[in-house]
C-alpha cells in the first residue's frame, strides 16, 4: 500500500471516528470533552480541522493546554535525567582504581605481540571492549552490533583516549571477521591470557576504561549488559522514536510493533 493510500485510509478512519463521537455527544452531553481528548490522543493533529468544525474552541483549547503541560513535564523529566547522568559521570571519575599488571598480558595483533601498555598507543587513557568468544566460526550478534557502532575514534584520540577491541578468539578468526564486516578499529586477541578472566568478563562481553600513569596501568571503570547498551548510537537514537527499539521488553503502548530482542 502506498503512503498516499495509507494517509487516505487514516483520514477516512479519523472522519468516521469523529462522526461516531458526534453522534454519541447528542445522546450524552458530557462526552464532547472526552471525545476531543480521545480523538486527538489517538489521531494527533491530523484530525484538528475536523474537530474544529464540530467542537467548541474551548474544548480544543483545554486539550492544547493539557498537551503543552505534558510536553513541558516530559522536558523537565529529561533535564532531571540529564543532570542525574552528569552527577553519575562525576562519581565515575572518582571511583577507586584497580592496578593491572602490564607484564601479565601479551595480546596478538597483526603487527605482532602487544602489551596492555602498547594498546594505549602513547595516550594516557584507553577504552577496551571485550568481544565474546563463541567458538570457531561463531560470532556474538550483540557484540557485532556494538562494534558496528564504534566510530569517530580520531575524535577520541584528540581527547587523549585510545580504543582497542579485544577477544579471546584466535587472531586469524578475528581478522577474517573484521575484514568481512569492514571494521578498521584496533582488534587484538587475548587468546591464552587471563585478561578476560581478570577483568571479570570471562566468556562474556564487557566495556572497561584504563588509565596510564607512566608504566603503571589502572582500570578505572567497567560495565556490561545494559551498561554497554546505553552508550550505543543506534539504541540511543531509537529510544527517541515513537516505536523505540521495538523489542519485547520495552514498555510501549498496546499494539506497538515489537519482536524478541534476539529473535
Amino acid at each position: 500500500m502506498s503512503s498516499d493510500s495509507v494517509l487516505l485510509a487514516t483520514g477516512i478512519a479519523a472522519e468516521a471516528l469523529v462522526v461516531a463521537l458526534i453522534g454519541w455527544r447528542r445522546i450524552y452531553r458530557q462526552l464532547p470533552v472526552f471525545s476531543a481528548y480521545l480523538v486527538l490522543g489517538l489521531l494527533g493533529d491530523c484530525s484538528m480541522s475536523v474537530l474544529q468544525s464540530h467542537f467548541p474552541d474551548s474544548y480544543i483549547r483545554i486539550y492544547l493546554v493539557e498537551m503543552s503541560l505534558q510536553r513541558r513535564s516530559q522536558g523537565l523529566a529529561e533535564k532531571e535525567a540529564t543532570r542525574a547522568m552528569d552527577a553519575l559521570a562525576a562519581r565515575r571519575r572518582r571511583l577507586p582504581m584497580v592496578k593491572f599488571d602490564n607484564a601479565k598480558y601479551s595480546f596478538e595483533a597483526p603487527e605482532g605481540q602487544k602489551s596492555l601498555l602498547d594498546l594505549f598507543e602513547g595516550r594516557p587513557q584507553l577504552i577496551v571492549y571485550q568481544f565474546m568468544d563463541n567458538g570457531p566460526d561463531a560470532f556474538c550478534p550483540g557484540c557485532t552490533n556494538f562494534t558496528n557502532n564504534v566510530v569517530a575514534l580520531s575524535i577520541l584520540a584528540d581527547c587523549d583516549v585510545s580504543w582497542a577491541t579485544v577477544s579471546n578468539m584466535p587472531l586469524a578468526q578475528i581478522e577474517g571477521y573484521k575484514a568481512k564486516k569492514g571494521w578498521t578499529m584496533p582488534f587484538v586477541s587475548s587468546h591464552g591470557t587471563p585478561f578476560s578472566a581478570d577483568c571479570g568478563a570471562d566468556r562474556g562481553f564487557m566495556l572497561s576504561v584504563f588509565l596510564r600513569e607512566g608504566d603503571e596501568v589502572y582500570r578505572t571503570y567497567s560495565t556490561t549488559a545494559r551498561g554497554v547498551d546505553r552508550v550505543m548510537f543506534v539504541t540511543n537514537m531509537l529510544d527517541l522514536t515513537p516505536y523505540g527499539r521495538q523489542e519485547d521488553w520495552e514498555d510501549s503502548p498496546p499494539g506497538w510493533p515489537q519482536h524478541p530482542t534476539y529473535g
